[in-house]
């Protein structure tokens, strides 16, 4: 049997915590990647809740970073974050609480029209050039968990998604929601052996339901899949596969555990996939506490990076689901607290996109029915043979459009 490159191409993008990106840093993802979303760049104010720019970012930063990312045709997506660092919410968190829950439709809409306006913001040297622009909008609100505000915040979105494609020029933009893994409406995890009582969905998770996207094509939901089970004792990965297939079918397949219908659809639906443990996976870390005071968690759900991850990717090619990896190697040292040699860093990450060059040719590359086909990929030319970004119809989650094209420097 031949194998056949795909018509279509499907979203891979990756988070992108707190990294300087320029050019070099940027040049590997070219035609194998779709974007690098900031998880950093515009904030709310804790006492007037106004939107400004996180700290370290400034609109001349934010506009050389999406520059960078253009340049290369990759997508550049800004970020707005809010995360507590234990079991308190920080004052931003409960800011913007506060205001969600006096706010009108009218007042939702316009603090949505501000963030859009913060992010095109003109830089020192005047209007932004259309390579200088976000390409939209990413959320990670993992301590909003006042489940009464659910409505009020998914209308936030909307209204954001809404905002990016008004008449301005600004078309092929899109909003991308960090989301909690559900297997129902309820249930982070469906009762199994693991967890005979399943896992229940509270606050974030419940907060951002996978049917936020209805009518829109440019909301695509990101759910963490991942930061679940436990470490000690390991989760297989039988038991790991066999959740992600759970919210699959939740999200888009039969929505068995859904009245038998999917929650949401491929086009605009990204699974996220943790490939670097971090603090809270590492077994050795029993007993002790993170940077931020907080105990050691004993998480799992991680796909190792490698081959587990490269079957993932077929799994999700076979479902027209899209993949969000997190997240971009850090500049900056773990234990030094400071940034790496230049050359140290580009080295790392010359080896950290071979990586990701193979999970881009198992979601885009040659295949048969069986699986990517292995004998065409070429990783001194990996675009080879695959279904490359940047053309307007690609790819399946938020095609680019022409505007996007623009964006990329295309003309």
């Amino acid at each position: 049997m031949s194998s056949v490159v795909p018509t279509q191409r499907i979203r891979l993008s990756i988070w992108v915590g707190a990294t300087d990106l320029d050019e070099k840093v940027v040049a590997g993802a070219a035609g194998i990647v779709d974007d690098l979303t900031l998880i950093f760049t515009i904030a709310n104010d804790e006492t007037t809740n106004a939107i400004g720019y996180e700290i370290m970012m400034t609109a001349d930063r934010a506009a050389r970073e999406a520059a960078a990312c253009h340049k290369h045709g990759v997508q550049c997506l800004a970020g707005f974050q809010l995360t507590g660092s234990g079991v308190k919410k920080g004052p931003r968190t409960q800011r913007f609480e506060s205001f969600l829950k006096t706010a009108s439709n009218d007042q939702i809409d316009a603090f949505a029209k501000e963030m859009v306006t913060k992010i095109d913001e003109p830089t020192s040297k005047g209007a932004r050039t259309p390579t200088q622009r976000f390409d939209g909008l990413g959320f990670d609100n993992e301590s909003v968990s006042d489940v009464t505000l659910r409505d009020k915040l998914t209308r936030l979105y909307r209204a954001v998604a809404t905002e990016l494609v008004n008449g301005d020029g600004s078309g092929g933009r899109f909003v991308s929601v960090a989301a909690g893994p559900l297997s129902s409406p309820t249930q982070t995890v469906l009762p199994c052996p693991e967890a005979p009582g399943g896992g229940k969905a509270e606050g974030f998770v419940l907060n951002h339901p996978y049917e936020m996207s209805a009518g829109l094509p440019n909301l695509v939901v990101r759910p963490m899949c991942y930061d679940t089970f436990s470490a000690t004792p390991p989760t297989t990965a039988a038991t790991r596969d066999r959740w992600h297939g759970e919210i699959l079918d939740y999200a888009v397949g039969k929505g068995t555990h859904n009245g038998n219908k999917p929650a949401t659809r491929a086009a605009v639906f990204q699974m996220g996939f943790k490939n670097a443990p971090g603090f809270h996976n590492n077994p050795a870390n029993a007993g002790k506490v993170d940077e931020n005071g907080n105990k050691f968690q004993n998480l799992d759900g991680i796909v190792d990076a490698g081959t587990e991850m490269e079957a993932v990717c077929w799994h999700m090619r076979q479902q027209g689901v899209g993949v969000v990896l997190f997240a971009f190697p850090p500049r900056g040292d773990a234990k030094t607290k400071q940034p790496k040699p230049e050359k140290q860093y580009l080295a790392e990450l010359a080896e950290y996109y071979k990586k990701i060059a193979r999970y881009n040719f198992a979601l885009n590359g040659a295949a048969t029915s069986d699986g990517p086909d292995w004998t065409r990929f070429d990783a001194a030319n990996p675009t080879k043979d695959t279904r490359s970004p940047g053309t307007a119809d690609a790819p399946a989650q938020a095609p680019i459009g022409a505007d996007g094209q623009k964006r990329l420097g295309k003309p």
